[in-house]
């Protein structure tokens, strides 16, 4: 199966912590540290 999306690991992309947190606390409730 391809997908147009690559998969990365967050861990590896420590630049995208603020994005990240910000998306899953809107789509989720997931409480921002």
């Amino acid at each position: 199966m391809y997908s147009e999306y690559p998969i990365i690991r967050l861990r590896d992309r420590t630049d995208l912590n603020e994005r990240a947190s910000n998306w899953f606390h809107k789509k989720w409730g997931i409480p921002k540290k």
